[in-house]
């Protein structure tokens, strides 16, 4: 969207198979990134700074579906609807050319939403990872699950007192 003086006007129009379910935009040395979550697949744009536009970046393998989306430090972890195996979450690397799966966190129902924090720790940052997903016994409920960023490993789930002093 474009503000030319008290009119907002449409300026780029993007299209994502089965309507995007949550959005989220990253920064990259050196680019912009922009990424939607779909159940028809994850579409990822870079911004084009010389056409003032996004572009697809490509590297996104087809049908990745994802009800959410989130980025943190070359990452972008991507909730699921179950089955698609089974709900949870998948964390991809992305280096700008490509996205590989790094974890799949199975279980847990479908995921409504992730959202990301850093939190800070005596030894330094960590990425916090929230999930909120329906609950499995068909109540309708809905639950949230919280995950700490363990590098060389992945998100692990925890609550206050599994936190191992070492990892914060």
């Amino acid at each position: 969207w474009t503000c030319g003086g008290t009119r907002l006007e449409a300026h780029q129009h993007l299209p994502v198979v089965g309507g995007a379910t949550d959005i989220e935009v990253w920064h990259t040395h050196p680019h912009q990134y922009l990424a939607a979550a779909s159940p028809g697949g994850l579409s990822v744009w870079r911004w084009d700074a010389s056409g003032h536009v996004f572009a697809p970046a490509g590297g996104v393998p087809p049908g990745v579906p994802a009800t959410s989306v989130r980025a943190f430090g070359g990452f972008l972890a991507l909730g699921r609807a179950a089955p698609l195996p089974q709900g949870g979450f998948g964390v991809y690397s992305w280096d700008g050319r490509g996205l590989a799966e790094v974890q799949n966190v199975t279980g847990g129902g479908d995921t409504l939403q992730l959202e990301h924090a850093r939190i800070a720790g005596a030894f330094g940052d960590r990425d916090l990872l929230v999930r909120s997903h329906k609950a499995t016994t068909g109540s309708g409920d809905v639950t949230l699950s919280f995950y700490l960023w363990v590098g060389g490993i992945g998100f692990l789930p925890f609550e206050d007192s599994d936190v191992p002093e070492a990892w914060l």
